[in-house]
């Protein structure tokens, strides 16, 4: 496959993708931060555009997202 055919969904929803000073990256207005299934919310404590990426989950709620969700977006 051509990879420069090839991009991701985020990219082309939000051309800012960056790191993050508190979380693991930003896309616009959102901070994500990454980890297992026992990862808390206290990384993101007072940030109401914060989500949390879980991995070993089935489904989310609020502003908690599975990680295979991230695989639906290319």
């Amino acid at each position: 496959m051509d990879n420069s055919l090839h991009s991701s969904m985020l990219r082309q929803l939000a051309d800012d993708v960056s790191v993050s000073r508190i979380s693991d990256f930003r896309i616009g207005d959102y901070i994500f931060e990454v980890g297992g299934k026992n990862k808390g919310q206290k990384q993101l404590e007072g940030d109401p555009n914060g989500i949390i990426v879980k991995d070993d989950i089935e489904f989310g709620s609020y502003n908690i997202v599975p990680l295979w969700h991230f695989g639906l977006t290319y």
